[in-house]
């Protein structure tokens, strides 16, 4: 940013959730302006990203299963919840036609017999919790 004459009115935007790994010029004065600091969700908002992800789903996720998910997400953001739903799905997929992966032809499924349990959203748990650590 150092050197570059007047263009105008050019905006720069920075995101990331690893503000740690951050070269710490980029921080001095008169690189990036303003800093907005956006903490992971608390468990409150974790169930309500939890709801909005599960909201279409037949049958509807029990309240319970949601409440307890949303206190054993500590550390997830809103794109951890979002894989979090996507991975238990696909597990219940998996479960309920185990063949879908292992045959090349096409298969007829029926989406209405997959149920997606509490099961498959604590093996997706420990499945994104083990990618987090290796990050």
């Amino acid at each position: 940013m150092d050197g570059l004459d007047s263009r105008g009115q050019v905006i720069v935007i920075g995101a990331t959730n690893r503000v740690d790994a951050i070269d710490p010029a980029l921080r001095r004065p008169g690189r990036f302006d303003r800093e907005f600091i956006f903490p992971l969700p608390t468990q409150s908002a974790r169930y309500s990203v939890l709801q909005i992800h599960t909201k279409s789903w037949q049958p509807p996720v029990d309240d319970a299963l949601l409440r307890e998910l949303a206190e054993r997400t500590v550390g997830f953001c809103g794109a951890d919840l979002k894989a979090l739903c996507t991975e238990a799905s696909l597990r219940a997929l998996r479960r309920r036609y185990p063949q879908i992966y292992q045959s090349s032809e096409k298969l007829l499924i029926n989406p209405a017999s997959i149920t997606i349990e509490r099961r498959d959203f604590l093996a997706a748990i420990r499945g994104i919790e083990s990618v987090m650590t290796f990050s």
